[in-house]
């Protein structure tokens, strides 16, 4: 498995691994990639051609978004940017032909089904900013400290 890109020549002021603008960093490479460094897809497979059947990253997400999953939800679960994190079940290990990921099709089935759960565990509820106090407060009345 190839784990990182080979440098290439791009034009000055570019990425010498993506190709993108270089906005912060040093050198020839770019922030994102130096901090993916070893990095980049390595959770997952890399191969010449599309396995039959298997469909764009993209329109996975654009189709799970009408079931109501936001586009970073289907990239988190696919190890993040560049697959570089842990990937949240096997149905949605990405498969890279050359720069473009593509996704099993059963994703747009069971990967839903299973995000759609997920998403439904319930969660801390969440303090805005400046509401410290109140949430110290009934942190303290739910543990039973003040009465």
């Amino acid at each position: 498995m190839e784990q990182v890109k080979e440098v290439r020549k791009f034009g000055a002021g570019r990425c010498q691994i993506c190709g993108k603008p270089l906005v912060a960093s040093s050198g020839e490479i770019g922030a994102t990639c130096l901090a993916h460094q070893g990095k980049l897809r390595a959770n997952a497979d890399i191969a010449d051609v599309v396995p039959a059947g298997w469909i764009r990253h993209s329109k996975v997400c654009r189709a799970l978004e009408t079931k109501g999953l936001s586009t970073h939800t289907i990239v988190k679960a696919s190890g993040g940017d560049a697959c570089t994190g842990e990937v949240l079940a096997p149905i949605f290990r990405v498969t890279y032909v050359g720069g473009a990921k593509f996704l099993n099709p059963e994703v747009l089935t069971k990967g839903a089904e299973l995000l759609l759960a997920f998403a439904k565990e319930p969660k801390e509820p969440k303090v805005k900013k400046g509401d410290t106090a109140s949430a110290t407060a009934q942190a303290l009345k739910a543990h039973a400290i003040v009465k």
